[in-house]
């Protein structure tokens, strides 16, 4: 945690299974704690199950891949990150140069993430999709997750959109 506070991390892989936390509770420190742009996380993990994944991805985590994994996989999906970091540098200011906009900028951060936690999660389903193991129970899981991803979204859609109107005012 102290190495992600000093700043200089482009990216970070980690696992559930760590020795002296859980990686969903470092994911979520280290979302609370990052404030020198936006750091890219990659669960690496051996659990492997849809409700796993949704934990991680509701831990602030962009990426969820399990073990046992291709390595090529893996150096694909970071080159991604790094270039998604790269994007967000490059159209975000610093937060001294933010001024009043600064609002808007973070509203704009917290939807691409929200939009990525969304997407990330459709991609998980559709690669473990078995319409035969599907409990009714499952599928109204499914349901209300996505109703409830998509709410947090419009909501916060509509304030990006609020707010990017008073600032072009």
């Amino acid at each position: 945690m102290a190495r992600s506070e000093a700043g200089g991390i482009d990216l970070v892989v980690l696992d559930v299974m760590l020795p002296d936390m859980d990686g969903r509770e470092l994911c979520r420190r280290i979302r609370a704690g990052t404030s020198r742009g936006y750091v890219p996380i990659i669960m690496l993990t051996g659990l492997v199950t849809p409700a796993d994944s949704h934990a991680g991805f509701s831990a602030g985590v962009d990426d969820y891949l399990t073990k046992p994994f291709d390595l090529q996989g893996l150096l694909d999906r970071v080159r991604v990150w790094v270039r998604v970091r790269d994007f967000l540098e490059a159209a975000v200011p610093p937060r001294a140069a933010r001024g009043n906009k600064s609002e808007l900028l973070e509203v704009a951060l917290t939807t691409s993430h929200d939009l990525t936690r969304l997407l990330m999660l459709l991609l998980t389903v559709l690669e473990t999709w078995d319409p035969d193991k599907q409990t009714p129970q499952d599928l109204e899981r499914l349901r209300a997750e996505f109703q409830s991803a998509a709410a947090v979204l419009a909501s916060r859609i509509n304030l990006l959109t609020d707010q990017a109107r008073s600032a072009a005012s």
